[in-house]
């Protein structure tokens, strides 16, 4: 008997036991966190739709084709033609052996009509006397010295100096042969004691061959 009164004491205990720990549960106040648990166990959660990002194009500036520059012409040189080398001039003369100045008459070498002075052709010879004309003759350089005597009459001596002058290579003519000019101002002439035909003594020097010397007896000084 008194063992079962401790069992039915004893299940009595444990059956207040339980039921003060259900008032108890039921009383505490749900929290926020067994709230969402609760709704996300009992509401079906609707599926999120992802908006799908489009797929960003990358551009790339295209420049701008500028409008072609035309080229700058190179400037144009005219080359000069070129001149021909100008020809060796003759420094000899073969078979030279003498000279001979002929007759010096008055001549005009300007634009005017008056006559200038007396112009002396040189001539070349060889030992025989003879005159000797080819391309040499007509070019070779040379230059001279020149002197005029006067007289007083046609049988006097002429002694009487009224000229002497040098000529260089740049101041003969060249044409066939040398030609020599002198201005009839450049000699002292007296026409009231001074006969018109005088006497010229020739030097010529040459670029090989040295000096070459003669007299011309018939030179005319002025005109009458």
């Amino acid at each position: 008997m008194t063992g079962k009164v401790i069992a039915i004491v004893l299940v009595l205990g444990v059956g207040l036991f339980i039921g003060s720990r259900g008032a108890t549960h039921k009383n505490e106040p749900v929290t926020e966190t067994q709230t969402q648990v609760a709704v996300a166990d009992s509401t079906p959660t609707a599926p999120v739709a992802v908006a799908e990002t489009a797929p960003i194009q990358k551009t790339t500036a295209t420049p701008k084709k500028s409008a072609p520059v035309a080229p700058t012409p190179a400037p144009v040189i005219t080359q000069p033609d070129p001149k021909p080398a100008p020809s060796k001039l003759p420094t000899r003369i073969d078979g030279l052996a003498s000279i001979n100045p002929l007759a010096a008459l008055q001549e005009n070498w300007d634009t005017d009509i008056e006559k200038d002075g007396p112009v002396i052709d040189i001539s070349y010879l060889d030992s025989n006397g003879d005159m000797i004309s080819n391309d040499a003759t007509a070019k070779m350089p040379i230059s001279a010295d020149v002197k005029l005597y006067a007289g007083s009459d046609p049988l006097s001596k002429k002694t009487k100096l009224v000229y002497s002058g040098h000529f260089d290579s740049n101041q003969i003519v060249y044409n066939f042969s040398p030609k020599i000019r002198i201005p009839e101002e450049q000699i002292n002439i007296d026409p009231n004691t001074d006969y018109d035909i005088g006497l010229a003594t020739v030097t010529i020097h040459t670029p090989e061959q040295g000096d070459f010397s003669a007299t011309d007896s018939f030179v005319v000084l002025y005109e009458k």
